[in-house]
């Protein structure tokens, strides 16, 4: 998460993080005042931020999916097969033994 100072507006860093019984307390400063102030972050907040990038996370590996599949259905669309694998299974008859 990213924190601007309550005081000017401007960016800040962290300049210590402790565990607490409820959650994290970080010390923050002020990239342009230097003013410092603390947040306290509960488990709520820190899983739902989790959440959120294993949600974005996910979210990227679905669209270069989609691409994937885009790009095969234009290759064999243009009547290529060229790069696509052979896929046979044959048929159910010839599996059983």
């Amino acid at each position: 998460m990213a924190f601007k100072c309550p005081k000017c507006g401007g960016g800040t860093h962290t300049r210590d993080s402790r565990s607490t019984a409820y959650g994290v307390r970080r010390r923050r400063k002020c990239d342009d005042c230097e003013y410092r102030f603390s947040t306290h972050e509960s488990v709520a907040d820190i899983a739902r931020a989790d959440w959120e990038i294993q949600r974005r996370r996910l979210l990227g590996k679905l669209v270069g999916l989609k691409d994937a599949i885009e790009e095969c259905v234009s290759h064999t669309e243009g009547g290529s097969d060229e790069g696509v694998p052979e896929v046979s299974g044959g048929s159910k008859e010839d599996r059983q033994e």
